[in-house]
């Protein structure tokens, strides 16, 4: 009996489908069900979207692969502006089914077309990307169009170049130098940079170069925000160059200084002056860089100057000559000199 049990156990267990069988003959979803599982940010529905559209399951008519496309299309640029997951999934997806990994797959010969219909609508350097990746030739003629339109769409051609996976090849074959990206790259790179000869006149010490310039930091003069950071940069450089000790230096930390403290009505303090003018003094040690954070920020530069009275380092002495000059400097110093933290010697 105990043998007639067993038999009949073994016969059921060959006979019933293991778990592992019946998920593996469980058939695959439908493209109604992917879109639903990309809307609802399922973990796997990039790769069931590229399952479908490169046929790994089950062969389908281009017709339905395109109109599934276009699904994915509409999903992409919905989610594109609240960058929604289920449009990083679906953008995903279109990108991975040009070129699959899998055995048995075939590329979706559409992935490109779907990219640019995209791109049309959403303008976004990563779409840029993948369509480089996807088809490095036509993408490339895309970018070199952007490219020669200057301004923002050269920008956006030259992040794509950025992000692209062959994009630095791509650029030396255009002729582009991906050097390092900072806050205000494509502005200066790409842009008519209107402001340049403002800064020309800075160097000349022509003194309208100087009103213009304070115009810009503090609102008064119309144009794109972003070239207030161009500006405030360059008067950086300037203001740094020759250790702080030439002419044009001085006019670039003046120009730094006065747009704190503004004179017109309808200007706006720029709030970035103090730092700008700290970062000049951490380059140069300028004393001059001392007085001016003084003037635009008497509390916190005093702050800064007791600090730095105390140093065993002879940038002790310009700290301690400007907070001699300063209302409550004196007694801040006497303060100092009765703790004994002033060691360093100054003068003779």
């Amino acid at each position: 009996m105990k043998n007639e049990l067993m038999r009949l156990t073994l016969a059921t267990a060959v006979l019933a489908p293991s778990n592992s069988i019946a998920q593996e003959a469980a058939p695959p979803p439908t493209p109604q069900e992917v879109l639903e599982r990309l809307r609802e940010d399922r973990i796997t529905a990039t790769t069931d979207a590229a399952a479908i559209l490169t046929q790994l399951h089950e062969r389908r008519p281009r017709s339905d692969l395109d109109a599934f496309a276009d699904s994915l299309v509409a999903l992409v640029i919905a989610g594109e502006e609240d960058g929604r997951p289920s449009a990083r999934r679906a953008l995903s997806a279109l990108a991975r089914s040009s070129k699959p990994d899998e055995p048995g797959a075939a590329p979706y010969a559409g992935a490109y077309d779907a990219l640019r219909k995209i791109f049309r609508e959403t303008a976004s350097e990563i779409v840029l990307a993948d369509m480089l990746d996807v088809d490095s030739r036509r993408g490339k003629e895309i970018v070199r169009a952007l490219l020669a339109r200057h301004g923002d769409d050269a920008c956006m051609a030259d992040m794509a170049l950025r992000v692209a996976r062959d994009g630095d090849t791509i650029a030396e074959e255009l002729g582009v130098e991906l050097g390092i990206i900072d806050s205000h790259y494509c502005f200066a790179k790409y842009h008519d940079y209107r402001y340049r000869d403002v800064l020309a006149q800075l160097r000349e010490g022509e003194g309208e170069g100087a009103e213009r310039a304070v115009d810009i930091l503090t609102a008064r003069a119309s144009g794109n925000p972003e070239f207030i950071l161009v500006l405030s940069d360059s008067l950086l450089e300037m203001a740094v160059s020759d250790g702080g000790a030439s002419a044009a230096a001085g006019r670039a930390l003046a120009v730094l200084e006065r747009s704190a403290r503004p004179v017109h009505a309808d200007a706006e303090p720029y709030a970035n002056a103090y730092l700008y003018v700290d970062l000049v003094f951490q380059a140069t040690q300028s004393q001059a860089a001392l007085e001016s954070l003084v003037e635009i920020d008497p509390a916190r530069a005093q702050a800064l100057l007791a600090e730095l009275a105390q140093r065993d380092q002879a940038v002790a002495c310009k700290a301690r000559a400007v907070l001699a000059g300063t209302v409550d400097g004196p007694r801040v110093l006497r303060d100092l000199e009765g703790r004994g933290v002033l060691t360093y010697r100054c003068g003779p």
